[in-house]
Order: structure tokens, then sequence, then C-alpha cells
């Protein structure tokens, strides 16, 4: 039953791939696995050869078999996690487990799929459910040398870890407490189990060998060109990666941002019930088993708090995978054994076990089976086509690789438009790169660019090709905004929607700078959002000038938010006088907590007199990091003071000074505007 199960969870993974990869990674790994190139740092060589290997199953774009990849690694992290249960209630009762077990074993099995912090993962070209499988595989010969003290299965876990260091260095190397403890509890094998397991770790570990043979070929995608021991040795800890295209959080953002975003996907109730399965454990006197446990739950949990966490970043999801995984292996145990005492009998213990898992979990599952398209793969593919309309030996210049990789895989896997220049500005500071487009494009035109990107780096063109309303354009650009449309109806993790609010932005901007026109680009927001066109001219006047600041000139995201596209029309709007138009926009909020959206009516409310109502507005937000905690006090001392209840507004400025500091430029702005002592 549980192999069919699997099989048809498989079927339905495989109906969901989206025949081109997604945005993010997803086009660089897979023109890198085509070729046999080296990808961006680590290098992950175990995946590519993974992946490479499944590029000659002939079903679909080169994408589409790739990306089976993960749906294949997923189903294999599934069935871990079933036999883990099995095997682990198996010890616990002493002999077979249960149809209980087997039935509540299968059911954890087929949540992980549905959880979208690994449902993601799991239809997308990436590294990442390959490597929660091999994480989970490495846990069960760890659990099976611990209990059956077989050194041989301590040897084939370190193979694996070494292996997994190929793969994705960070959330391997968290597993060696695990492993080092199984190899030292082993006292019958003494030092052959340390010692073997050394010599195993380090023949997996001979995996990373791929890159360096490789970049010596100089592939088509030679990330970092790590042909010297220097290089390797930076391309594979990611030395020069941190400079990468984004600019960091706000460290008080990013350390509230992390804790928060972290506990929507590894649920209390989840944890409380990995307690108990513990305890379970414990009072089994498992306690060896128990002690080993807690390393490995403790273990999986660091990367989610090393890593920078960012919730509308599927990589980002990838970190809390393994631990979701442990807490479900954890909360199975515990409930088996709860119902053990209560004296249950099958089937109802078996429906009771389903039900409550069922329940722990159905705040993150409810979506799952929508999780499986929301990788953007549908908009990258759209966008990508623009390469077709870029003129004769044209040139297209990026600045990020949302739009980068997608158009590597157009040339380099369906070698379309092979007469135009792609030129990554993000990248060109990177002498691998600069070595790659002297190979592609030879070395005086290298030098041009060179020489154009460091003079004007904010020249992004290819907007250009997707904006033109010119000719075949206009087709392209009214199906990616239906394609948003969809995706903001479909999209639980919001990685869609902030996709194409990215797009949509940028896009905007360059229309901005290019036309004569200062309003042009005001027609294709309203087209974003649906909105016809306001037959009023627009007397474009300056610039908004507010009394306080938004929350978007002062805390950053790793993606755009949707409603951060909303709050740009709704200045346009202002900057045009139409603030019934800009109040009615607000007011259709994404999010009911949406800070800048609240600041914009409340604005609109003190223009036209109406204090009281920008108050009320004010005091129904609820923030909960500091940055917006900050600028929310300073909007509201603003209002008192406009309404003259000064007590009020000082204790407000009060606030706002504590949580942005003295020197901050609102506190400043604030204090100098009203004469505060």
């Amino acid at each position: 039953m549980s192999l069919l199960a699997f099989i048809l969870l498989f079927a339905l993974l495989v109906g969901s791939i989206v025949p081109y990869p997604g945005w993010f990674d997803a086009g660089e790994l897979a023109t890198a696995a085509h070729v046999l190139g080296v990808s961006h740092p680590s290098g992950h060589p175990a995946y590519l050869m993974v992946a490479k290997f499944f590029t000659f199953v002939p079903v679909g774009p080169i994408a589409f078999r790739i990306a089976l990849s993960s749906a294949a690694a997923g189903i294999l992290a599934a069935g871990l996690i079933f036999k883990w249960i099995v095997e682990l209630e198996d010890e616990i009762r002493g002999g077979a487990p249960s149809s209980a077990a087997e039935i509540s074993a299968l059911c954890a099995g087929i949540l992980i799929l549905l959880v979208p912090s690994f449902a993601v993962q799991v239809i997308r070209c990436e590294v990442y459910a390959l490597q929660t499988a091999l994480s989970l595989g490495i846990l069960l010969t760890c659990q099976r040398s611990l209990l059956r003290t077989d050194v041989r299965w301590t040897w084939l876990a370190c193979f694996g870890f070494g292996v997994g260091m190929a793969l994705q260095p960070l959330l391997t190397v968290v597993l060696a407490p695990a492993i080092l403890f199984v190899a030292l509890m082993n006292r019958k094998a003494r030092w052959k189990a340390p010692g073997g397991g050394l010599l195993f770790s380090i023949l997996g570990l001979a995996v990373v060998l791929y890159s360096p043979l490789r970049a010596v070929t100089d592939p088509s995608i030679n990330w970092d060109a790590p042909v010297t021991l220097r290089r390797f040795w930076a391309a594979f800890t990611a030395l020069d990666f941190r400079v990468f295209f984004h600019s960091p959080l706000n460290e008080r953002a990013k350390a509230d941002l992390q804790s928060a975003s972290l506990w929507m996907v590894f649920t209390p109730a989840l944890l409380a019930c990995s307690v108990f399965g513990w305890i379970e454990l414990w009072l089994h006197r498992k306690r060896m088993y128990a002690i080993w446990m807690f390393i490995v739950l403790f273990s999986a949990l660091l990367p989610g708090f090393l890593k920078d966490f960012y919730l509308k970043n599927p990589d980002s999801h990838a970190y809390v995978a393994l631990p979701i995984a442990i807490g479900l292996v954890l909360s199975t145990v515990g409930i088996q054994g709860f119902l053990r005492r209560l004296r249950l009998r099958d089937p109802l213990s078996t429906w009771v076990t389903v039900g409550v898992i069922l329940g722990l979990m159905w705040p993150a599952i409810r979506k799952g089976p929508v999780t499986w398209r929301s990788e953007a793969g549908v908009e990258a593919e759209i966008l990508s086509r623009h390469l077709d309309y870029a003129p004769a030996a044209g040139t297209i210049r990026v600045g990020s690789d949302h739009w980068l990789f997608p158009l590597w895989y157009r040339t380099y896997v369906e070698h379309r438009r092979p007469d135009v220049e792609i030129i990554g500005e993000g990248l060109m500071e990177a002498g691998w790169y600069r070595k790659q487009l002297a190979v592609r494009y030879g070395e005086e035109r290298k030098e041009n660019v060179w020489t154009e990107t460091r003079r004007d780096s904010s020249n992004v063109q290819s907007v250009g090709y997707l904006l033109n309303q010119q000719g075949g354009n206009l087709p392209l650009r009214q199906e990616f905004a239906r394609a948003c449309a969809a995706g903001r109806r479909n999209d639980p993790m919001e990685i869609r929607g902030s996709i194409c609010a990215h797009v949509v932005s940028t896009a905007f901007s360059a229309l901005e700078n290019a036309a004569p026109n200062p309003r042009a680009g005001l027609p294709f927001l309203e087209e974003y959002f649906g909105i016809h066109s306001n037959p009023r001219p627009c007397e474009m006047r300056e610039r908004v000038k507010l009394p306080y600041p938004l929350a978007r000139d002062r805390v950053s995201d790793f993606l755009m938010e949707p409603a951060r596209v909303r709050t740009t029309l709704a200045l346009y709007y202002l900057q045009c006088g139409w603030h019934a138009q800009a109040l009615s926009l607000l007011s259709d909020s994404f999010d009911a907590n949406d800070l800048d959206a609240t600041l914009l009516r409340a604005f609109i409310y003190l223009s036209t007199g109406r204090t009281v109502q920008a108050q009320e507005e004010l005091a129904q937000v609820r923030t909960f990091d500091q940055p917006r905690k900050g600028i929310l006090a300073v909007a509201k001392s603003t209002t008192w003071f406009l309404s003259g209840e000064r007590s009020k507004a000082s204790m407000e400025y009060e606030r706002a000074r504590k949580l942005l500091g003295e020197n901050d430029a609102a506190v400043q702005n604030l204090k100098k505007q009203f004469l505060i002592d």
C-alpha cells in the first residue's frame, strides 16, 4: 500500500512540474547541469552529475527532466521518513510494528511533501530536495548503526556525509555532530568506526574534484573558474559569493524577520509534540538514542538561524525542511506512545494518530498542492522570450540574476539567438565572468562592456524589449500580466507575486527614466493592477513630500512586496492630484497590516484636514519589527502635533527616538519641525 501511495504521489508531482526553470538559481543550475559546467559556489558537483543523468530521460524539455530529479528525491525523502518511523517503532515495541504505526508513518511521509517549505523544493531545478533526501538517508543509517551496533552503517553514513559536502556543504556539515556521536558510541568497533568513517568521508568528498576537472576544460558556465587551489577553496567555501546581487537587510529587521518567519514554518505545536516524542524515547530506556535525537534536532535547526531566512525565498525554506521532517518523526512516535498508554487498539488508534498529525500540520499543509506551482516558472518562461525580440547582433544588459539565468538557459540549452550578447552587470566585478565574456564575445568587446558598466551600472536595457508596445511584444506583455494575476490568486508563499512586483517595479523605473513623457509608466502600472486608464489628464506636480518616512524607504526586502508596487501607483496618483483614486487604491489592500498603505491613507486624511481619521488609521496598525515600530511612532507623533495634542505627541516622539535612535533623520526632522526640546 505504501509503495502504491508513493507512486501516485510521484505522478502528481510530475504533473505539477513547469517545463521551464523557475526563478532564482534554477536556470543557472539547469544550464550548468546540461553543459556539465561549474555552478555558483559551492559548485554543487554532486547535484550537477545527478541532474545530468536525468537529462537522458527521453521525456519533455531539459528543465523538465532535471526537475524530475527533485520530484524523485522528494518521494525518496518521504519513503525514508516512513522507513525511519517503522524501524523506530519496531525497536520500541520489541517486535513487528502495528498497522497503526505503519499507517502513521505513511501519513508522516506524505505530509512532508505537502509542507510548503519542502513542497516548493520537489518541483524545482534545485539541490535542496536531493539534499534533504540525502540527509534523511544519513540519519537513517546512523539510527541503524546506533541501535544495531553495526559499524558498516556508520561507514555508509560517513560516505553519505562526504557526498553531501559536495552537494550542499552548510546543510551537510550540521550533521557532523550526530555522525560523530554514533561513531564514538560504538564500543564494539572501538577505533574502526571513527577511523573507517574518516576514510569513507574522504572517499565521498572526492566528488568535489569534479569542479576543478571540469573547470580546466572551460565550459560555458564556469563560475569562479576553480582551476587553482586558492580559487577552488574560495568557490567551495563561497568566500566571494557574499557580494552577489541583493543588498543585505537592516540588521534589526533581519533578526525580527528571521525569528518570526522561522516559527511560521516550524510551528510551536510541532515542536511541542517533538518534545513529547523525545520523552517517550527516554521513558522506553532508549536514552542514548534520545540524546542522539536531541543532537540531531538541535543541529538541523541551526541553519535556519545561522542563514538569513526570507519567507519569500524558497531557498530559505530548504533550511527548515529537515527539522520539519525530524519533527514529524518524533511527533509520530510521541503520539503512538501516548495512545499505547491509553490502551487504544486498532483501528481506532490508527485514525486518532492520523487525525492528530493532520491537525498539527493543517495550517502548513492546506495549501501544499498549490505550492507545487509556486516557483514562478511560468513568469520566467514568458519573460525570457523577450530574447526573441532583440535586434540582430544586439546586446541585452541585465542587472539581476532574475533576468540573467533564464536567458542563460535560452542561450546555452535551447540555443536561441546566439547572435545576441547577454551581459550580467551584477557579475562584471568577477574576473571569471569577464574571462567568460572574452571567450564568448572576444577580448575587445569584453573591455568595452567593462568600461560601459563601470561608467553607468544602472543601464538595464532588457526591460525595453518586454515593455515595447510596438510590434509583437504587446501580446507578450499581456501574457505576463495575466500570469501575474493568476499567480496572485494561487501563491501561498507569495513568491510569484513578489517576483512580478520586482519585475514590474524595475520596468516602471526604466520607463520613467528613458521616456521623454514623464507619465510613460502610469498606463503600465494600471495595466498590472487591472485598472482602466483614468480619462482625466494628469497635471504632474512636484514629488509628494510626506511628513514622515515610508517603511519601504527604511526596511529592505529580499524580494519586493506586491503591496510596494501599489504604493508606487498611489504616490503617482497623489502627484497627479487624484486623492480619491489614491485612497480607493490604498483601501483595497493586499495586507490588512500593510504599514505603507496605512501611512499614505493617514497622509491623505491629514492633507484634507481629517486629523481624527488619520489617527484612527494609525491606531489600527500592528507591526512587530523594530524599524516599522519606529516609523509608526514618527507618524503618530506627527498627527498628534498637528491636532494640538503635544503631550501625546511627545510620548510618541520618545518612543520613536528609542526605536530609531537619536540621530535618525526622521527623528531629527520631527524634532526640528515641531521645535521639540
